[in-house]
């Protein structure tokens, strides 16, 4: 059997398997995954594999890793769920929860930016400092929270010489010096 084919363990998550879709449920919340004709999804004794069918031959081993690395990510998901930290750097700028799904970004602009969050992902501000600010998002769909932090972080673009920016944490910054006066 080669890694590829390895079962996934399925303990603590309900899924519900209709043609082309699936729904991974949890404690953390629910996902769910299309997948197409050729794909089969199997449960059985409480851990899933994928089978990817004879006709897709050229792209069968990098289907079936594909489709098993988005069910362990649901599976995980459903199970912890995941979490991004998003750093806001810049003097005055602040975030606000204005509803349970909008929030309001004051990033140096002369209006605020209003962002609605999808249904799926929760928002919390962990603290508040004079330059900086931490938001945590929290939601089952790992693929869904990549897509909202990029989104945040489109916002407003790092500048590299005062260091000013909303970034992930995790991420690096390379900083630039200032330009050197002539001699």
């Amino acid at each position: 059997m080669s890694r590829l084919e390895k079962k996934i363990a399925l303990s603590g998550v309900t899924v519900k398997k209709e043609i082309g879709l699936i729904t991974f449920s949890g404690e953390k919340g629910s996902v769910c995954q299309t997948f197409p004709s050729t794909v089969d999804f199997i449960i059985k004794d409480g851990f899933a594999s994928v089978d990817i069918a004879l006709s897709e031959r050229k792209n069968r081993k990098a289907l079936q890793g594909l489709y098993i690395a988005l069910v362990k990510n649901h599976v995980k998901g459903v199970r912890e769920g995941y979490r991004h930290i998003i750093k806001i750097v810049g003097i005055g700028w602040q975030v606000n929860i204005k509803e349970k799904q909008v929030l309001e970004f004051i990033l140096g602009y002369p209006y605020p930016i209003y962002f609605v969050l999808p249904s799926s992902v929760t928002v919390s501000v962990i603290r508040q400092q004079r330059e900086e600010t931490y938001i945590a998002l929290d939601s089952p769909d790992k693929q869904l929270l990549g897509e909202v932090t990029a989104n945040i972080k489109r916002l407003r673009k790092s500048d590299p010489y005062k260091g000013k920016g909303i970034y992930k944490e995790g991420d690096y910054i390379i900083r630039k010096d200032k330009k050197a006066s002539g001699k």
